[in-house]
């Protein structure tokens, strides 16, 4: 699967796959993102946000049923 995240100045929208969790901060800690907007809360979008949240303090932006549905665990199928 295919998935993009942008990268405009300090600002990150989406965050790509949880399993990307590595490769996705340290593109996050090299850019010097402090703030990341999801455009939905889809996994593909989302999945690293919390994390890079927590690893470099960047700020996550998103509309309110994004917020929502981010607070809870889903599991995903493999």
């Amino acid at each position: 699967m295919t998935v993009y995240c942008f990268i405009f100045d300090n600002i990150m929208i989406d965050t790509g796959l949880s399993h990307m969790e590595k490769e996705m901060a340290g593109i996050a800690q090299e850019n010097k993102i402090d703030r990341i907007y999801l455009t939905h809360h889809h996994e593909d979008h989302s999945g690293n946000a919390a994390h890079i949240n927590q690893s470099i303090g960047a700020d996550v932006y998103g509309h309110s049923l994004t917020a929502e549905k981010r607070q809870k665990t889903y599991s995903i199928q493999t």
